[in-house]
């Protein structure tokens, strides 16, 4: 935190009083999240991607589906008095090690994360997890399938020399591609469709 970070952050309220520093909770549109606390839960683990996935589960909790942007998320994890703007440094960090705090949420909280529209938030339940995080992954998993099929459509088996490749591309690869180039594997990725009225 900057000197004129820390300098702001001691500044009197509008009753002239000052709040004592380490003892702020920023508030985010309702509840207030109190950095204090997240710093003693957290204790030596005490990294970026652990407190932002702290935080993360605070709101899950607090604010449940409400998408969270990442300058918000600064603020909180860092105990700032202001709002960063979004082009912020810091912010772009907290962009960068979200596949960290996926890792942290999944393990630590039971949670997966869902990114969108500048923000990020923490599923709340299971169905949350299966109806909104899934089939974006399972879309994903169709992409990175479609790509494997049609690489693999372009290898002539006949013209591979090396028999540790030909060995791999037999027995390995051809296996898996007859699996995953089913449209039983295609139906089998799509989501739910919509109940007809």
């Amino acid at each position: 935190m900057t000197r004129a970070v820390a300098l702001a952050s001691r500044a009197p309220n509008k009753r002239g009083q000052r709040r004592p520093a380490g003892r702020r909770a920023v508030r985010v549109g309702g509840p207030r999240f109190d950095h204090a606390k997240m710093i003693q839960a957290l204790g030596k683990k005490d990294s970026r991607a652990q407190r932002i996935a702290f935080y993360l589960n605070w709101s899950a909790t607090e604010l449940p589906l409400q998408y969270q942007p990442f300058n918000v998320i600064v603020q909180a994890i860092n105990d700032y008095g202001r709002l960063p703007r979004m082009d912020d440094s810091e912010v772009a960090a907290v962009r960068r090690s979200l596949a960290s705090v996926r890792r942290i949420a999944q393990l630590t909280y039971q949670r997966d994360l869902d990114v969108g529209g500048g923000g990020v938030r923490a599923t709340v339940s299971d169905e949350d997890a299966a109806g909104v995080v899934l089939p974006k992954k399972m879309k994903r998993l169709r992409s990175a399938k479609n790509a494997v099929v049609a690489t693999h459509s372009l290898i002539d088996p006949a013209s591979i020399k090396d028999p540790r490749i030909k060995a791999y591309l037999n027995k390995s690869v051809r296996d898996v591609v007859k699996l995953i180039g089913s449209e039983d594997f295609d139906r089998k990725l799509l989501p739910p469709m919509p109940e007809e009225e």
